[in-house]
């Protein structure tokens, strides 16, 4: 029970870590995709995932459960509280969030888990490796979270879209585990699968990722 509890808090802990992060003063050549349409967030559902904007599909696997959508939605975060009424109801303009949980997928035991976040960047000449530079200061820098990130970085193809691989891993509260971010850019927004593993399963990581297909 206290590991399947110290795994919960690695998670808990990586996402608490995104929302710490502020990029601001980056300018250079802008790289990256652009979609040249607003941006909305994806359609989740028990068993599936998929996104026009960027261009992806999930079928979940057998042995995997996808995260619950409301718990997904209230990760966002916004500058201020962004709503708007339709019908009574109160809805979510998720195109004004500055940090948006995609989906969520894991197994029973946590890992091998994916997450997709789409988080907004200062303009969009910040480039893919300035935003990953300013992660890997916010993991390492000030108080000690137990990350540790390989200074060479590498690529890989999803759903034919190439990405930018940074691996990391994290030895916190007695729990070790792997993680790698691949990340790419669509307009202003840097777009990141998060893979979190123990040793031994990278295969089954990686297979996760061969269930993202394109749109």
């Amino acid at each position: 029970m206290k590991k399947h509890e110290g795994k919960i808090l690695t998670l808990i802990i990586t996402v608490i870590i995104f929302g710490m992060f502020l990029l601001s003063g980056c300018g250079s050549n802008g790289e990256g995709t652009f979609a040249g349409t607003t941006y909305e967030k994806g359609i989740l559902t028990e068993t599936t995932y998929e996104s026009e904007y960027l261009n992806l599909r999930f079928e979940l696997p057998d042995g995997y459960t996808m995260g619950i959508e409301a718990i997904v939605n209230e990760l966002a975060e916004f500058d201020d509280e962004i709503i708007y009424q339709d019908a009574g109801n109160t809805l979510v303009d998720f195109s004004k969030a500055n940090l948006v949980y995609e989906m969520f997928a894991a197994t029973p035991d946590i890992y091998p888990s994916v997450y997709l976040m789409v988080e907004k960047l200062p303009s969009k000449d910040t480039t893919v490796k300035q935003y990953l530079d300013s992660l890997e200061k916010q993991f390492t820098g000030g108080e000690d979270l137990g990350y540790t990130i390989e200074s060479k970085r590498g690529t890989n193809v999803v759903a034919g879209q190439s990405y930018t691989r940074m691996n990391l891993e994290i030895n916190y509260v007695g729990i070790e585990v792997l993680q790698y971010f691949l990340t790419r850019k669509i307009d202003d927004r840097a777009v990141s699968f998060i893979i979190t593993y123990e040793k031994g399963t990278e295969a089954e990581a990686d297979k996760l990722l061969s269930a993202f297909s394109v749109y």
